[in-house]
C-alpha cells in the first residue's frame, strides 16, 4: 500500500472536526462527492443497486440509515485513501461554491491547517474563481517547497531530494509598501502596517516621506526597492501631481504595475465608507471619505484594483485578514522570483 504523507492521525483530527460542522454546505450530499469521488463508476455494497451512487443515496437520503461518520470513515474509508483524494477532500470544503463567504472559507482553512500543519501540508490560497479564492493543499513552506500541490499529483522527494538551492526554502522578509489616501485612511494603514509586521515582513509607505518637487523620484525608488505593494483604497480619488490629471495613489499603483511589483489591492466597501462617512460627521470633520464615488477617475481606479483580485473589506479587521490571508500565496510568488531579504547567517548554516 502506498505509504501516507497526510498521516492517518491527521486525517482523523480533520475528520473529526469535520463531522461536527456543517462541512458541505448547501451542497447536495451526492452532488458534493461527486465532486472527489466517480460514484457511478464504484461497485455498490448492496447487491441491489449497481453503482455506489445508488447505494448511498439510498442510504443516506431514502432510509437516512446510515450516519455521516458511517460513510465517510467506513464507506468511503477517508482514513485510508490515496493523499490526492483526500487532498481533493479538503479542497472542495473550502471552494468558494461550497462556502458561503470568503470568511468563512478561511474559518474552515484555519480550523483544517491546525491539523494539516502537522503533517507537513497546509491549504494555500492558489488562484480564484469569479474573484473568491481557490484553495490548494500544498507542502509547507517550511517543508522547503515551492508550488508543489498534492492533489495535482506532486511528489515530496521531487522538492525535497531533487537538488533545489536549499536558499530556495529559507523564509524571506519581503519590503511591502503601502499605498493609499493620506487623511481619510490612516487607521486602515496602520491596520495594514501591523499585519504585515505581524507576518514578519517590512512595511514602507508615505510616513517616510517629504513633500516637494522630488516626492514622485522618491517615491518611485521606494516602489522600485520593495517586493509588493498594498493598495488601500477608500472613497477618495486623492490629490493631483501637479500639471497632471492622475492622483499620486493612482499614479504608484500604475507604477508599480508596470513594474511588474506583487500587487495586493484592498478596497473599502460601500458600507463600509458610509459608516465611515457617518463617523467623520459625528466628529465635525472637514473632510469626506465618499467624495468621489461618481468620479470616473476614481471608478477606473477600481474597477483596475479590482481586476487583479477581488478583496472588498466590510470593516477594519478584515484588512488584517485579507493580509494575513494573502500573504501565504505571495511568499511563494516571491519564493519563486528570488524576491526578499535573507539573513546571511541562514544562508551559511
Amino acid at each position: 500500500m502506498e505509504e501516507q504523507k497526510i498521516h492517518r492521525l491527521t486525517r482523523k483530527k480533520i475528520m473529526k472536526e469535520m463531522l461536527e460542522r456543517p462541512f458541505m454546505g448547501n451542497e447536495n450530499l451526492i452532488d458534493f462527492l461527486k465532486r472527489i469521488w466517480p460514484l457511478e463508476k464504484m461497485e455498490s455494497t448492496d447487491h441491489r443497486f449497481k453503482n455506489a451512487e445508488d447505494d448511498i443515496w439510498q442510504h443516506m437520503i431514502s432510509n437516512n440509515d446510515w450516519e455521516e461518520d458511517y460513510l465517510f470513515l467506513e464507506r468511503l474509508d477517508i482514513l485510508n485513501i490515496k493523499d490526492k483524494l483526500f487532498a481533493q477532500f479538503i479542497e472542495v470544503i473550502v471552494h468558494p461554491e461550497i462556502r458561503e463567504s470568503e470568511m468563512e472559507q478561511q474559518i474552515y482553512a484555519e480550523n483544517i491547517n491546525q491539523h494539516l500543519h502537522k503533517s507537513g501540508f497546509e491549504l494555500r490560497v492558489d488562484g480564484e474563481i469569479a474573484g473568491y479564492p481557490i484553495y490548494r493543499v500544498k507542502y509547507s513552506i517550511k517543508q522547503r517547497d515551492i508550488n508543489s500541490s498534492i492533489s495535482e499529483g506532486s511528489n515530496a522527494s521531487e522538492v525535497t531530494d531533487s537538488g533545489i538551492n536549499p536558499i530556495l526554502g529559507i523564509r524571506r522578509k519581503l519590503q511591502v509598501f503601502v499605498s493609499s489616501t493620506f487623511i481619510d485612511l490612516r487607521e486602515e494603514r496602520q491596520s495594514a502596517v501591523n499585519a504585515i509586521l505581524d507576518a514578519e515582513h517590512i512595511p514602507c509607505g508615505m510616513e517616510i516621506f517629504k513633500a516637494g518637487e522630488a516626492q514622485q523620484e522618491t517615491i518611485s525608488k521606494w516602489i522600485d526597492q520593495s517586493d509588493v505593494y498594498v493598495l488601500i483604497l477608500g472613497g477618495r480619488y486623492g490629490s493631483l501631481i501637479p500639471g497632471q490629471e492622475v492622483s499620486y495613489t493612482h499614479w504608484e499603483f500604475s507604477y508599480a504595475k508596470k513594474h511588474k511589483k506583487i500587487i495586493l489591492p484592498i478596497v473599502l466597501s460601500e458600507s463600509y465608507l458610509n459608516a465611515k462617512e457617518a463617523q467623520l460627521k459625528r466628529r465635525h470633520s472637514n473632510f469626506s471619505a465618499i467624495e468621489d464615488l461618481h468620479n470616473p477617475k476614481y471608478i477606473e481606479f477600481k474597477n483596475e484594483a479590482h481586476a487583479i483580485i477581488r478583496n472588498e473589506v466590510q470593516n477594519i479587521d478584515q484588512i488584517t485578514n485579507a493580509i494575513h490571508r494573502n500573504f501565504r500565496s505571495i511568499e511563494e510568488k516571491a519564493v519563486q522570483n528570488n524576491l526578499g531579504w535573507i539573513r546571511i547567517e541562514e544562508v551559511l548554516k
